[in-house]
């Protein structure tokens, strides 16, 4: 069982009132993967509550460590003890993870000339969201690049 499992069992055993078959979560407490990766404007780590990205089938691990949500130990065998998803103040783009993670297996993470080079491609790609797309200095760090002056 994991946390979606989770979820859906505690919401359908909450007693509806009037017989209500739904519930609408607010977008900035509950955002899904799509609200979560496109429209920054809407919610941050300081607003959400739970992420749930069911859409993303290919790079979820990937984007989760990214981001510095994703809780398990390298191996994703157990919880790390030291998570820390504010790490530095990081909301998004804390670590330079390559896309791509299997589960169960490591991940391949970023130098300095991959991530300028994949940041500005990113940025150009992200104007259409309405938010820059842009790496915390922690990542930039992380790949091994000169802190900016």
């Amino acid at each position: 069982m994991h946390e979606q499992h989770s979820f859906v069992r505690s919401i359908k055993s909450y007693r509806w009132p009037g017989g209500t078959k739904g519930l609408l979560l607010d977008q900035s407490q509950f955002p899904n993967g799509k609200i979560w990766y496109n429209y920054w404007h809407l919610t941050n780590k300081s607003t959400a509550y739970i992420m749930h990205c069911n859409w993303v089938k290919m790079n979820k691990k990937s984007r989760m460590i990214r981001d510095g949500v994703w809780f398990l130990d390298e191996d994703d065998q157990v919880c790390r003890s030291n998570f820390d998803p504010m790490a530095e103040d990081c909301h998004r783009n804390c670590l330079p993870v390559k896309d791509g993670c299997p589960l169960r297996k490591r991940c391949v993470y970023r130098g300095c000339e991959d991530q300028v080079k994949l940041e500005k491609q990113r940025l150009l790609a992200s104007k259409r969201f309405n938010a820059l797309d842009t790496w915390h200095p922690m990542a930039q760090r992380l790949a091994g690049c000169a802190a900016p002056a």
